[in-house]
């Protein structure tokens, strides 16, 4: 039987021994912490016997303690960061071993196309040896079309400080415009003029994102349309 990333696994334990990225070895019994830290998030114990997980919903008992319930939402959270970062590492996996079967196999999965392409993204720009578990993948997401040098700050800033993934690409975005400032982008001879008539509600929406990062519309549609080519063009 092959493990989740296609290699087989050492008949005698059931468990593959590999290594990470920065050539280091793993015991088998660090291989078996991993695997039981993966089945622990979706184990909830017998104190939780009237809980019930679906494929379409979470069933929760009566009068749940507060204390269980915030455990309850940690788990879960846990289990939603984990699955996007499985994806993409799975979907890079895929794309460079299966060819034209690749797309049999997100065809499978019956989630949109951009979801995983995006996964796949930002696994690809960000190897497991420089993840940060302490950060959610959205966390990743934001820095992936940085420099390897600039993403690595920005997440270790991100970890210092307890940034949001928000709160970091906020951050982020304040830095793109000053940046554009002090270098005298905006009064560049090569600036052009581009005139887009929207809906009153959407400019209106429009300004209400600007207004939580601090910046004005014109710069924080700049910055979101810069981030959105990034993504397109390194997918």
């Amino acid at each position: 039987m092959d493990d989740a990333d296609g290699a087989p696994r050492t008949a005698d334990s059931g468990l593959r021994e590999r290594s990470p990225d920065d050539g280091s070895e793993f015991t088998r019994s660090a291989v078996a912490e991993e695997l039981l830290l993966t089945r622990s998030m979706l184990d909830f114990g017998d104190d939780w016997t009237d809980l019930h997980v679906r494929r379409n919903g979470l069933s929760l008992p009566e009068d749940m303690p507060f204390d269980s319930c915030r455990e309850l939402g940690c788990r879960v959270a846990l289990v939603a960061n984990c699955s996007a970062w499985w994806l993409g590492d799975w979907l890079v996996y895929g794309e460079e071993a299966y060819d034209d079967r690749y797309e049999q196999a997100i065809a499978d999965t019956e989630l949109g196309y951009q979801t995983l392409r995006n996964y796949a993204w930002v696994a690809r720009k960000l190897p497991m040896s420089r993840r940060r578990d302490t950060l959610s993948f959205g966390h990743h997401a934001e820095v992936a079309a940085l420099p390897n040098e600039e993403q690595d700050a920005w997440l270790a800033r991100a970890e210092q400080l307890s940034w949001s993934s928000n709160k970091l690409r906020r951050a982020l975005r304040a830095a793109k415009v000053a940046n554009r400032r002090a270098s005298g982008d905006e009064t560049s001879a090569h600036t052009r003029a581009l005139k887009i008539d929207v809906p009153s509600e959407r400019h209106d929406r429009w300004q209400s994102a600007a207004q939580q990062t601090n910046c004005s519309v014109a710069d924080w549609i700049i910055a979101t349309l810069d981030r959105a080519a990034s993504e397109e063009l390194n997918t």
